[in-house]
Formats: structure tokens, sequence, C-alpha cells
């Protein structure tokens, strides 16, 4: 009998060992399939977010021209204005939403300013930012 159930479980771990890779390979041969489509997703929608920022952004430096008196989209005072407002932002989400604070996030939106400030002149044009395009 316990001869009879060894054969049974040893037959069983052979079955489960040589079925965990095929799975693995399936699983991995679906997600790159799937990949490309999400990819250009995450392109499209990373690319709509930074048209909108760059849209609040200039508003509000507009706005603040026209307080100030002086021409803030322009140079390095735009890049470190951006930076700013979107760290403001950034911070402004977490007290908001109550998340727990993480230092990566302001890292982020730090660079997402700096992203916005350094690109402001090409988002307006036609073609508009083309990053991650493939020139032929």
């Amino acid at each position: 009998m316990t001869a009879i159930l060894g054969g049974v479980i040893q037959n069983l771990c052979i079955g489960v060992c040589l079925l965990s890779p095929v799975v693995f390979f399936f699983s991995a041969a679906a997600f790159l399939r799937v990949l490309p489509p999400f990819l250009r997703s995450l392109h499209r929608c990373l690319r709509v977010l930074l048209i909108l920022s760059y849209r609040l952004y200039r508003l509000i430096l507009n706005a603040l021209a026209s307080l100030v008196g002086i021409e803030l989209a322009q140079g390095w005072l735009r890049v470190v204005i951006t930076i700013a407002l979107s760290a403001v932002i950034t911070i402004g989400l977490h007290q908001v939403a109550g998340w727990p604070w993480q230092w990566w996030s302001l890292g982020l939106g730090v660079l997402h300013g700096l992203c916005v400030g350094l690109v402001w002149d090409e988002i307006d044009k036609p073609g508009g930012v083309q990053v991650g395009v493939t020139l032929e």
C-alpha cells in the first residue's frame, strides 16, 4: 500500500516539476505578445499627460507673468518654475489623497516638471514631442 502511495506521490511531484516550467514559458510568451500594444497605450497616455501639464503650466505662467511683469516662460526660469509647480502639485496630491509620504514620488514630480520645462518649445509644434519614435 505504501509503495502504491509513494509511487503516486512521486509521479505527482514529477508532474508538478515538469508542468511549472511549461506554464512559466507559456505565460512569458503571452506577456510578450501583449506587451507592444500595452507599451503603445502607455506612450499615448504619457504624451497626453505631458500635453495637459504643459497647458496647465502655461496658463499659470501667463497669469504669473501678467502679475509680476516679467516674461516667465523663457529660458532657465521657466524650467525652475515648472519644477516648483510639479513639486507643489505632487505634495498637494499627497495631502489631499492622504497617501503616505514617499521621497521617490516627489522625485517623479520634479522629473516631470523638468521634462515639461525642457520640451516646452516642442510641444506647441504640429508634430509635438516625438520621444521614442523610430526615424526612417
